[in-house]
């Protein structure tokens, strides 16, 4: 395909030709490249960024838990202040452990922020990296089969020999 808006006739007619060629291929009527350390190259970076992606999902859950954790902490501090009047004994108490968990809420302000900077802006960066290298792949495929689907052309047209020169000459 293309990376164009719209396909011209050109772009239309490769598609068909890799596709037709891969086709042959799934038969067995044709050869096919095999990079072998390439292939296994390939696999490992799927796999790799198969553990990225879900490693920066996971830190992501982290922080929505700490979230949910702080809004649960402040809400339970509320309903214990409330619970008691503002001259009895364990009012204090109270306003006090609402006071540390608006300190604990504080901790993870800053963490958040420090997990911002040191590690969801690169992990952001490196994973855009997957993205650009993972289209390379699927443009090394594509000239992969194109290259094939030449080899063979060239193959074919050596095979039926002089009947038709012209073709050879344009194949070659």
């Amino acid at each position: 395909m293309s990376t164009k808006a719209g396909m011209n006739w050109d772009g239309v007619k490769k598609t068909v030709n890799r596709a037709k060629h891969e086709v042959l291929v799934k038969f067995g009527k044709t050869e096919e490249t095999v990079d072998i350390q390439f292939n296994q190259e390939k696999e490992r970076f799927n796999g790799h960024r198969k553990h990225m992606k879900k490693l920066n999902k996971d830190m992501q859950k982290v922080l929505d838990l700490y979230r949910q954790l702080a809004v649960a902490l402040s809400t339970f501090s509320e309903d214990i202040v409330a619970l008691y009047d503002s001259n009895c004994q364990l009012f204090s108490a109270a306003v006090q452990l609402q006071y540390s968990i608006q300190e604990l809420d504080n901790a993870r302000i800053a963490y958040e922020e420090q997990n911002r900077d040191d590690w969801q802006g690169p992990m952001s960066e490196y994973l855009g990296y997957f993205s650009e290298i993972k289209n390379r792949i699927v443009e090394r495929e594509r000239r992969r089969v194109d290259m094939d689907r030449y080899r063979a052309e060239v193959k074919d047209r050596t095979e039926k020999g002089g009947k038709e020169p012209a073709k050879l000459a344009a194949a070659k």
